[in-house]
């Protein structure tokens, strides 16, 4: 066999090239430390040094010369390329110094010797949708077009004075579930009722105090809920005559109303939340889920596009935060233990027994009785 059929293949950017020999530097870079009146001295370590390989490589044969230009042409080509190394297989790497040596002696080849530093791997662009950010677009969206379906909706100028005291009586029952809710209007709702405009804003207002006076967000999702349903409990009125059926269609103006303002805040709620765990997020999304669901069947057509708008954004927001939070799992413990003891068995850390006891409503954090499930968060 002749030196040519020892020669290994490779290529750089698709270029061709056979290599006979591949040296390599590696290694670290350091700082060497020495310092006056101590006999040892101090490596600090700077990180990985660049790694270089110098390849010894041929174009062979009677049009060796094409295949010349083109390695050539490959290799003066700016930025990093796909260099296949006969011995190490593929990789990213720059070119930093090419020599080329041809002789009319040797004939039909060309020899290249070529110093490559391999790149390093390009940092993948990680695109982040802020979910909250559409789910908060989407309450906004809903305000808007609920606030003009009831002022198109709602009449009660210049009526009949029983149709005002209905309209009075709505609005206290739809906003009474909630203590201190009415009287947070403080203009007369006699008043504000012959203005449709100025009531609207009115329960606007007092609406989005839940949200602002809550403790945290939870708490105000489990105010903004007891809004949602009111309407049920009412008797239904007769719609005998003309002003009873405006009082029917005041009535279903106001809950309609209310409904919206209050999905609208538990949107906004929901999107200021940090869940603990994707349990919880997907059991809150599934809890608006159906009252979005329940409110669009009776929704005028620019308020039901708004719910559905708002309904994908809760869904895409629950997908979002909850890919990467911990689940709830249940576990039981096998003997009677203290919460303490159970957190640090189950995660190595004791201090995550608040955790557990409030997430299970534990009376004797000391004795959690064996036997008994608990739920848990996965340690994720």
């Amino acid at each position: 066999m002749s030196w040519r059929d020892n020669l290994s293949p490779g290529s750089f950017r698709d270029a061709w090239f056979e290599c006979e020999s591949s040296g390599a530097t590696l290694g670290r870079r350091t700082a060497l430390h020495e310092f006056p009146g101590r006999d040892d001295p101090e490596v600090e370590d700077l990180g990985r040094a660049a790694r270089q390989f110098t390849l010894e490589l041929y174009v062979l044969g009677p049009q060796y010369m094409a295949a010349r230009d083109a390695l050539l042409e490959a290799l003066d080509m700016e930025g990093p390329g796909r260099l296949v190394h006969p011995w190490l297989g593929e990789m990213d790497a720059t070119p930093t110094a090419v020599s080329l040596r041809e002789s009319t002696r040797e004939g039909g080849m060309a020899r290249l010797t070529v110093t490559f530093i391999q790149a390093p791997k390009k940092a993948e662009t990680v695109w982040v949708v802020d979910t909250t950010e559409g789910l908060t677009a989407g309450a906004d969206a809903l305000e808007t077009s609920a606030l003009a379906d009831f002022q198109a909706g709602f009449n009660a100028l210049n009526n009949a004075a029983h149709v005002v005291e209905q309209a009075i009586a709505d609005v206290e029952a739809a906003l009474g579930a909630v203590e201190g809710l009415v009287q947070s209007i403080t203009a007369p709702l006699a008043t504000l009722i012959r203005t449709p405009a100025n009531l609207a804003a009115a329960l606007q207002g007092s609406i989005s105090r839940i949200r602002a006076l809550a403790n945290d967000p939870r708490q105000a999702l489990a105010g903004l809920r007891a809004l949602f349903g009111t309407e049920a409990t009412l008797a239904v009125l007769p719609e005998t005559t003309t002003a009873r059926k405006l009082a029917a269609a005041n009535r279903l103006a106001i809950f309609g109303l209310v409904a919206d303002l209050a999905l609208a805040e538990s949107a906004r709620a929901v999107a200021d939340t940090t869940f603990p765990s994707a349990t919880d997020a997907l059991a809150a999304r599934d809890a608006l889920l159906d009252t979005l669901d329940a409110r669009a069947e009776t929704a005028l057509d620019a308020t039901y596009d708004a719910l559905a708008t708002l309904r994908s954004a809760l869904v895409r927001d629950a997908a979002a935060r909850g890919a990467n939070l911990a689940r709830v799992v249940a576990y039981t413990p096998g003997n009677t233990l203290p919460a303490l003891v159970i957190a640090h068995a189950l995660y190595g850390d004791a201090s995550r027994e608040a955790e557990i006891i409030a997430r299970n409503n534990l009376p004797h954090p000391v004795f959690v009785q064996g036997g008994e499930p608990l739920e848990v968060l996965t340690n994720g």
